[in-house]
């Protein structure tokens, strides 16, 4: 898996998907934790393509209303991200608002108000 194995990522993406339009949630978090292995022994923890797996692992919490477990790996996913110093900010635009949602389920509106806006300033300054 990794950069040198980006249609078998894929095809994990596309079996998950698969499986979540059959809500089959629980084959889902399987799929995604193969590929997370995967991807943590062939390119370690700190990559985008390990922040994106646990982006995946949060929507599916979130579907099966798991949300402190999606806090968690969206948080996870972020903390990654942060480390690319802009290369990444559609990505980690997008992992901030998924962790929004999932702060507004948990009856954090502030938290996820500032992540809504810490988002919106990333893609901002993206397409300035």
């Amino acid at each position: 898996l990794g950069q040198g194995n980006a249609n078998l990522e894929e095809e994990f993406y596309g079996i998950a998907r698969y499986f979540i339009k059959r809500r089959r949630y629980e084959e889902v978090l399987d799929v995604y934790e193969d590929l997370l292995t995967g991807l943590l022994q062939t390119l370690g923890e700190a990559d985008p393509m390990v922040a994106r797996c646990l982006n995946e692992f949060g929507l599916v919490y979130f579907k099966q209303r798991r949300f402190r477990d999606a806090e968690r790996v969206l948080a996870h996913a972020i903390t990654i991200l942060r480390q690319f110093d802009g290369l990444r900010d559609r990505q980690l635009a997008a992992t901030m608002q998924n962790q929004a949602m999932v702060m507004k389920h948990l009856g954090r509106p502030e938290e996820s108000q500032r992540l809504l806006r810490q988002a919106m300033t990333l893609l901002e300054e993206k397409a300035a």
